[in-house]
């Protein structure tokens, strides 16, 4: 059965989450966009270059966009943990116990 929580926070402000929600939303996007962009519309595009050409080109872009994803990835793996956090710490502090959804397990198991 699917739990929906309306109040991330117990007994919190809901808006301590949103900064570092959208900062773990603009790192992921950045992540898999970069990835779709790079896969389906870069590398097709420099197929029909010349084989020295479309290596250089592909290392620079590639070399520029792994070093994007690297901040990327840290700043979404920071976000995430501090998130976990800072609801568990709410969830104690107000009495209760902390479990985390089904779905954050999921995730955070992926990201290591």
């Amino acid at each position: 059965m699917l739990r929906v929580h309306t109040d991330p926070i117990p007994n919190g402000n809901p808006n301590d989450l949103r900064q570092p929600q959208t900062i773990h939303l603009l790192c992921i996007i950045v992540w898999i966009g970069g990835m779709v962009f790079a896969h389906f519309f870069l590398r097709p595009a420099v197929a029909q270059l010349e084989p020295a050409v479309r290596l250089r080109l592909m290392h620079d872009v590639l070399g520029r966009f792994f070093g994007a994803v690297l901040v990327a990835s840290l700043l979404a793996l920071a976000s995430g943990v501090w998130m976990i956090g800072r609801v568990a710490k709410q969830a104690v502090q107000s009495g209760g116990s902390f479990q985390m959804p089904l779905a954050w397990t999921v995730m955070a198991v992926l990201a290591w």
